[in-house]
């Protein structure tokens, strides 16, 4: 578990709130992934390049391109890192996207979000330990396959909330698999997930259940309020704004 915590959000250490657009360019993001079939890892960096970005800078909310432009250069970061092809940069720019941006404007967010994280884009996920688990604890993916589909998709869900990045990647993955595994009828509990840590990496239940609240608080706001379909992206094609390199304002 050595350097898991070095990368843990501060965003919400005081009383300020998530900013609004979070959620809406995590859904971006998750939509565009999904179409390309990227790897929920791929996913789950994009989103987190995102939260460290903005644990040290300010962006405008009024403005709704920054954060799109963040999005864009997040995902691109984390697709050229994991994926064996990566669509082109305007080809990225798909489901809903309000705007376009050049390639040269992405790439000149990509350098400015690689400075801002010390270059450091291989960091500790949840799907780390998830795969940890499952081959040291419960079995090859392969074999319960139903199981760890499972258990990504709930670590993808609960990126949504941006407090999820305030745990650790074994305390993410710990309770994703407790929350999988109720639905899937196995022996899996929370006290079944604590005894697979020794002595030494004493993982708290408090944590877990502190995270599987997140969790299925998360997944109870999807029923409530589900993103809406990438379907409305065709009929918005039109109405997408492009920016230039020169000055980032609308054309």
């Amino acid at each position: 578990m050595e350097g898991e915590t070095e990368y843990l959000s501060t965003r919400f250490d005081s009383s300020r709130e998530p900013i609004p657009s979070w959620s809406r360019s995590v859904d971006w993001i998750i939509k565009v992934s999904k179409c390309y079939n990227f790897s929920a890892l791929s996913t789950y960096l994009a989103v987190s390049y995102m939260d460290r970005f903005l644990s040290s800078h300010e962006f405008p909310e009024p403005s709704g391109w920054p954060m799109q432009l963040l999005s864009v250069a997040c995902l691109s970061l984390s697709a050229k890192l994991e994926e064996p092809e990566v669509p082109s940069l305007l080809d990225l720019q798909i489901e809903d996207a309000s705007f376009v941006f050049e390639p040269r404007t992405v790439c000149r967010m990509e350098l400015l979000i690689l400075k801002s994280l010390n270059w450091r884009l291989s960091i500790v996920t949840p799907f780390a330990f998830l795969d940890f688990f499952f081959i040291s604890k419960i079995g090859k993916p392969n074999r319960h396959f139903q199981l760890y589909s499972c258990v990504k998709a709930v670590i993808i869900n609960s990126i949504r909330d941006a407090k999820l990045f305030e745990h650790s990647p074994s305390v993410i993955a710990a309770a994703a698999i407790v929350h999988a595994a109720a639905k899937d009828e196995t022996m899996i509990n929370l006290d079944t997930v604590i005894s697979w840590w020794s002595s030494g990496e004493v993982l708290h239940k408090e944590e877990i259940i502190n995270c599987y609240n997140l969790i299925d608080g998360q997944r109870k706001r999807i029923l409530h309020h589900p993103s809406p379909t990438s379907s409305s992206s065709s009929s918005s094609k039109s109405k997408r704004r492009k920016l230039n390199y020169s000055n980032l304002t609308p054309e």
